[in-house]
């Protein structure tokens, strides 16, 4: 990319940030999703007894049904809460001040709705 040579130039600088989990903390984030993969699991299984199509099972597929989402809803908070407990301290990456890039404003114009500066 071409550097300009004219007009004003603004430097701008990009940091990333990530957090490192402690091995506690990778168990806590595997077992929330381990938690809602088999309640996933558990809740279609219970659809499988409306193939069957009589009033029982439907009544009580319906029944099991609501008490899986109240399970799930209860311990995905739980574990969420855990979970973000445990994540690690923010880390930045990336040298200091971050990647450096340069942005050409010699043809910046105001923002819709304004008025251009005095001359």
């Amino acid at each position: 990319m071409e550097q300009p040579t004219e007009g004003p130039i603004m430097t701008a600088f990009v940091a990333t940030a990530t957090r490192r989990r402690s091995a506690f903390g990778v168990f806590c984030k595997w077992s929330f999703i381990g938690f809602n993969f088999l309640m996933l699991v558990w809740l279609l299984s219970t659809f499988g007894a409306l193939a069957e199509g009589n009033d029982g099972a439907i009544h009580r597929a319906t029944t099991g049904s609501a008490m899986i989402g109240t399970i799930w809803i209860f311990g995905a908070v739980l574990l969420g809460i855990v979970m973000v407990s445990t994540r690690g301290p923010l880390i930045r990456a990336g040298p200091p001040g971050g990647v450096r890039f340069v942005i050409d404003v010699s043809e910046a114009r105001p923002p819709a709705g304004t008025r251009p500066p005095p001359s």
